[in-house]
């Protein structure tokens, strides 16, 4: 029976090497499956009964939110959209957010694109860092701005230029296209100015 921080620490590891502890589990024994999988149903209880309305991340929480990273995203994804959206404390609102964005689906990048508009801005930076960590979510995020749901201004100078010169073509044609045509008279210019360089 192995404690949250020691599943933690195997979790990271495994990550690291781009496996998710999900399949790891399938590897072990019926015995050490089950003590996982009870680890994670643990968490999964820590969370539905926490306080969300106390404004500090205790640290069961945090191991908890930590290692719903490491489920099923059919697990951990109603627990840590509920903290999400019944908490109201920013620690604990970028806890859940930190593990529900871990998880790669469309679904959960619209949900993050659906939400944006409506939070605070230190989840509107988790959310933009969320959404800027690979090509099909910069591309969800182009999209989100071409159509409108998220403001152009939002992306500051810095997260532009890593948009505008992604290695991705997709993305930095499209970065280029979306940015340029919401950017001021004067960026504008300089974007364009320097187009046949990029």
């Amino acid at each position: 029976h192995a404690s949250p921080k020691v599943l933690l620490g195997i979790a990271s590891g495994l990550s690291r090497k781009g496996i998710r502890l999900e399949k790891f589990v399938s590897t072990l024994s019926e015995k050490a499956q089950a003590g996982l999988r009870s680890e994670l149903q643990r968490a999964s209880r820590t969370v539905e009964s926490a306080d969300l309305s106390v404004s500090t991340l205790t640290r069961e929480l945090q191991d908890a939110l930590l290692l719903l990273r490491h489920a099923t995203v059919d697990v951990a994804s109603p627990k840590l959209r509920y903290v999400m959206e019944r908490s109201s404390q920013a620690p604990i609102r970028l806890a859940a957010l930190e593990s529900f964005s871990s998880f790669h689906n469309s679904e959960i990048t619209m949900w993050l694109i659906d939400r944006y508009p409506t939070e605070t801005p230190a989840i509107r930076r988790a959310i933009l860092s969320a959404l800027l960590a690979s090509k099909e979510r910069q591309l969800a995020l182009l999209g989100a701005i071409a159509e409108g749901k998220i403001a152009a201004t939002e992306i500051d100078p810095v997260r532009a230029k890593q948009l505008t010169e992604a290695k991705d073509e997709a993305v930095r044609e499209k970065a280029r296209q979306v940015l340029a045509a919401a950017a001021p008279a004067s960026r504008k210019e300089v974007l364009e100015a320097y187009q046949p360089a990029l």
